[in-house]
């Protein structure tokens, strides 16, 4: 057993109204509700009973889904001994409701009151079962190999493209080389035309009347030119080479930007879903946390304790306080606690109240009869909440 919930039940309803915690999906009789009638309405109960006439009670689970996943009927002197929620009805995890009717009547004829407790429980198992770990990692490990897998191909793609540019740009290389030694040859050819016209040699212009003559000294660039408008133009093999070279460049240096953005991007992929499954776990006190990186905070703890239940609680059970347990420091809200008691002699339920952030509240440890010696227990404690 891991806790009670306790309910008042009148003429008008039930209290408290308010949606409870059943405790952890799956578990089987692990929370109890006791529906205890209040003193008008036992009184009511009881003159029926004295009467003669039956009275009866009728508790049905119902799951969120509209599932029947319980249906009980007392008829006897135990018409209010505690409920226990059996796996059934916390098995989906989905939110239940009780529905308790009060019937009076051989054939419950009349119904005196009619009550609906609502319940919630929380997911289980606690974290995450180890073959889901396991499956999480592999699936994480599998898709870093995907990855790995990708980058090589990719990595392979922009070898094998660099290599192709640099054999166009080498082609283009040789060609461009090619054409300039052959403009170099012509240039060559043209200077010593030149040297051969002008050196020794007299130009005249005969059948002329020109009273005066001149000097024509003719030039041939000797380096590449953009402007140069000789005959022999070297201009546009200047402007070939240069595109040639800046097309290759920029194409080049365009493909490795890109795969260079792809491949971070991957990286940075992986990363991420590395470090969403990173935890950072600690000790404090009597409590192992865990701190997860989407905001979640767990903590577990074992509490050894004294007790000697004498404090009665109505209907023959008695309890015995344990003092509030500081959680480790982080919750920024007052977290999920789930407390159960350990013990030799399974005498023991557990229940609590008032839980806060920095602590668990007073715990009550409760049995069904009155004890007058000290026994040792073992108070098992669970908090889920978030650290940021």
């Amino acid at each position: 057993m891991e806790k009670i919930i306790n309910y008042t039940l009148s003429s008008d309803g039930v209290f408290p109204e308010d949606s409870q915690c059943g405790g952890i999906q799956g578990e089987h009789k692990a929370t109890a509700v006791c529906i205890i009638p209040d003193e008008e309405f036992m009184t009511k109960l009881e003159s029926y009973i004295d009467s003669g006439k039956a009275v009866t009670v009728k508790i049905d689970a119902v799951t969120s889904s509209g599932e029947l996943a319980y249906s009980e009927t007392r008829t006897s002197g135990n018409l209010f001994s505690p409920f226990y929620l059996t796996d059934k009805v916390t098995s989906s995890g989905l939110d239940a409701v009780l529905v308790v009717r009060i019937l009076v009547g051989k054939d419950g004829e009349k119904e005196l009151c009619r009550a609906q407790i609502k319940l919630y429980f929380t997911p289980s198992p606690i974290g995450m079962p180890a073959s889901s770990q396991k499956d999480a990692k592999q699936e994480i490990s599998d898709k870093a190999a995907e990855i790995v897998e990708a980058l090589e191909e990719k990595a392979k793609e922009v070898e094998e493209n660099i290599d192709a540019k640099a054999a166009v740009v080498a082609s283009s290389a040789k060609t461009t080389a090619r054409h300039l030694k052959q403009s170099q040859e012509i240039l060559e050819e043209n200077r010593q035309t030149i040297l051969e016209f002008t050196e020794g040699t007299t130009i005249v212009f005969s059948g002329g009347d020109a009273t005066t003559s001149s000097e024509i000294t003719m030039v041939v660039d000797e380096n590449l030119s953009e402007i140069s408008e000789n005959p022999v133009q070297n201009k546009a093999i200047t402007a070939g080479i240069t595109a040639a070279v800046d097309g290759a460049k920029q194409a080049l240096l365009g493909e490795l930007d890109t795969t260079a953005a792809d491949i971070l991007a991957e990286i940075e992929g992986v990363r991420e879903s590395v470090a969403a499954q990173t935890v950072e776990t600690g000790t404090d006190g009597i409590w192992q946390y865990e701190k997860w990186p989407n905001g979640t905070f767990k903590c577990f703890g074992t509490l050894e304790a004294t007790i000697t239940p004498t404090n009665e609680w109505a209907n023959g059970h008695y309890y015995a306080p344990v003092s509030s347990v500081a959680f480790p420091e982080g919750f920024i809200g007052a977290p999920n606690l789930t407390v159960s008691v350990e013990d030799e002699g399974a005498n023991f339920l557990a229940t609590k109240r008032n839980t806060e952030k920095t602590g668990t509240g007073t715990i009550y440890i409760l049995s069904l009869e009155q004890f007058t010696e000290e026994a040792q227990v073992r108070i098992c404690l669970q908090a889920f909440g978030k650290w940021k």
